[in-house]
């Protein structure tokens, strides 16, 4: 049996700095994927077709398949001019994050086949500590795990189909703080929730050249659950939630 183990990433670190345009999608989840823009299912070769698109397995080479990437974004500062004041001009902080993936493909069973993908394709933060900002915005934050195993089933030489289930587990955050715009206020939000989908796939491949795929993942319904602090009145607590502190007026 052969073994083949592809460490694509694990030194190396890619910088998008485009993230933002996306919100709060990271839609490159390997090196594959970051190399061709995203365009990674028809086309997926590697161990990584167990997420970007699990039919695909069925056209990797026998043996064991695994890779690992890790991924580090950098999201710069959001400059914000007022036309009212200057007052509420702003500038948000900038962000780092250290996004490490996984995808394992096992050997041939027969003509079925098994994968494993672990990725974030949800997620980042955005975070405001000028006075007026962060009133509503202070920090809003998100995390998305989807963890999918797949199998692939060769109908034939030219036809693959896939599918599995999916478990997404989300955290997220939110903080506003309007002490300093004169409104006694303090509110921080946080929740989690796991929920399940699936994915479908599809792949024919009529010659060694050409490959036509389709792939289908369910809509996810993220139901959060989690605790709300609201602090109204004039005097509020800290960050660290030790000693009081009484709001600025403006």
């Amino acid at each position: 049996m052969k073994k083949t183990i592809s460490a694509l990433a694990l030194v190396t670190l890619f910088t998008a700095t485009s993230a933002l345009a996306s919100g709060y999608r990271i839609p490159e989840q390997s090196v594959d994927s970051t190399a061709k823009a995203g365009a990674n299912v028809a086309s997926a070769s590697r161990a990584d077709a167990a997420y970007y698109n699990p039919a695909n397995m069925s056209w990797l080479s026998d043996g064991w398949q695994a890779q690992a990437d890790l991924t580090y974004i950098h999201l710069t500062p959001i400059s914000y001019e007022d036309y009212r004041s200057p007052y509420f001009d702003a500038e948000s902080e900038d962000e780092n994050f250290l996004l490490p993936t996984g995808f394992l493909v096992s050997p041939f069973y027969g003509d079925f086949r098994f994968g494993l993908s672990i990725t974030a394709p949800y997620g980042l933060a955005k975070r405001w500590n000028d006075p007026y900002p962060r009133a509503t915005a202070q920090e809003f934050s998100i995390t998305v795990m989807d963890f999918n195993p797949t199998v692939s089933y060769k109908i034939n030489d030219m036809v693959s189909i896939s599918g599995g289930p999916r478990l997404v587990y989300s955290e997220a955050r939110v903080e506003t703080d309007a002490r300093y715009v004169g409104t006694p206020a303090v509110m921080t939000v946080d929740g989690d929730t796991t929920e399940w989908g699936y994915n479908l796939a599809v792949a024919v491949k009529p010659s060694e050249e050409l490959n036509f795929s389709a792939t289908y993942r369910s809509n996810v319904d993220l139901d959060f659950e989690g605790d709300v602090d609201l602090y109204l009145g004039r005097t509020l607590p800290t960050r660290d939630g030790k000693s009081p502190f009484r709001p600025r007026r403006s």
